[in-house]
C-alpha cells in the first residue's frame, strides 16, 4: 500500500532529486527545518523504504561510450529460470539499468559500450546463454536524452534539468577518479571521511578530484532513487514512432515533456522507434489521459505508439565499470 508522505518529506525528496549531496543542514534552510530534523526525517524516508538510494549520474558519454537499450520478450519460461537471467543481466559489467517490464516487453535493459563491436560482443553474450528463452528482441540506440526532476512531488518547486546525452567525448580518468566515481554511483551521500577511510587518501586530494570531475561534467549531478511504488507513483514508457520529424517538431516536442510534471526523461532513438518518454504518475487513467493529450497536441507527426510499465527495477548504476 502508497505510504502518505506530509508536504516537509516531500520537499526534502525534492531537493535530494536535485542534488543528494547536499548537507543536512543546506537541506534544512531550504524546507525550513533545522539540521537534526532533516537528518531524522531522511533516516525515516529510508527505513520505511521510500528512499532506496541515492547515485551519481556519471555522464559515460564524456567518457567515449554510446547508450544502448534492449528490450527482450521471453517464452517457455518459468519465473525462477527469469530471476535467474536477471540477476545474470544485473551483474554484467556495463550494463546500467535492468528493470521487469508489463506490455510487449519482459525485461528493458541499458547497456554502455566504447563502440559498436564491443556491444555487439555484450549482446552475444546474453543470447549465448539465454537465447533459448528470448522469442523476440529489439535493440535501440539512444542519441539525445535529458532527464527531468520530480517536481511533481513537490510541485511548487521548478523542474531541473540533466543533460547526459550530447556530444561524445573521450575524457580520461586515471585511478583514483575512477575510484571515487564507483563509491558515488552507489552513494552519492557518503561523507569525505569514508572516502578518505576507503581510498586511504587526503581531503584535499579527494575535494580535488570530486570537484574535477564535476567541473568537467562528468559527474553530472546527484540524485535520489526512490521507491516509487511506496508513495503511489509508477513508472511507464511510452515509446513513439514518428513521421514528418522535423528538428523543429522535436524541439517543441521535448519543451513540452519538460512543462509536464509527471515527465521525467525523453530520449531520441535510432532503430525501430524514434523517441521515449518517461513518465511517473499516479494510475494507468491519468496516464491515458496524459498520452491523450501528447495525441491531441502531436497527432501529425505521431505514426504509432507502445506502453510499457515498469514494475520493477533491479539494478540503476551509471558507473558499472
Amino acid at each position: 500500500m502508497p505510504q502518505k508522505i506530509d508536504l516537509k518529506d516531500r520537499r526534502i525528496l525534492y531537493e535530494l532529486d536535485i542534488n543528494s549531496r547536499q548537507s543536512y543542514s543546506q537541506i534544512g534552510k531550504k524546507v525550513k527545518l533545522p539540521k537534526s530534523v532533516v537528518h531524522y526525517r531522511i533516516n525515516s524516508l529510508k527505513d520505511r523504504g521510500i528512499l532506496k538510494n541515492t547515485y551519481a549520474i556519471v555522464n559515460f558519454i564524456k567518457l567515449g561510450y554510446s547508450q544502448y537499450k534492449v528490450y527482450l520478450k521471453f517464452h517457455s519460461i518459468n519465473p525462477k529460470k527469469e530471476e535467474e537471467i536477471i540477476s545474470y543481466l544485473a551483474k554484467k559489467e556495463k550494463v546500467i539499468w535492468v528493470t521487469s517490464c508489463r506490455g510487449e516487453w519482459n525485461i528493458s535493459i541499458t547497456i554502455i559500450s566504447k563502440n559498436i563491436v564491443e556491444f555487439d560482443k555484450i549482446l552475444k553474450d546474453i543470447i549465448n546463454k539465454y537465447g533459448k528463452f528470448i522469442l523476440d528482441k529489439v535493440v535501440l540506440i539512444v542519441s539525445y536524452s535529458p532527464l527531468y526532476s520530480r517536481n511533481y512531488i513537490a510541485p511548487e518547486k521548478e523542474k531541473k534539468e540533466f543533460l547526459y546525452m550530447k556530444n561524445i567525448e573521450n575524457i580520461k580518468v586515471d585511478e583514483i577518479e575512477e575510484k571515487i566515481l564507483k563509491i558515488l554511483a552507489n552513494n552519492s551521500r557518503v561523507s569525505i571521511l569514508d572516502i578518505i577511510k576507503k581510498l586511504n587518501l587526503t581531503r584535499d586530494i579527494i575535494s580535488y578530484r570530486t570537484k574535477n570531475l564535476e567541473k568537467s561534467e562528468v559527474i553530472l549531478g546527484y540524485r535520489a532513487l526512490i521507491n516509487l511504488d511506496n508513495i503511489g507513483i509508477h513508472l511507464y514508457k511510452v515509446i513513439l514512432r514518428l513521421q514528418n520529424f522535423s528538428e523543429q517538431k522535436e524541439s517543441e516536442l521535448i519543451s513540452y515533456c519538460k512543462s509536464i510534471k509527471n515527465i521525467v526523461q525523453y530520449m531520441r532513438l535510432v532503430g525501430n522507434w524514434d523517441a521515449e518518454i518517461e513518465v511517473e504518475i499516479e494510475s494507468e487513467e491519468k496516464l491515458y489521459d496524459l498520452i491523450n493529450e501528447i495525441r491531441n497536441k502531436f497527432g501529425n507527426i505521431i505514426k504509432d505508439y507502445e506502453v510499457l510499465h515498469i514494475v520493477e527495477e533491479h539494478k540503476l548504476n551509471f558507473y558499472p565499470l
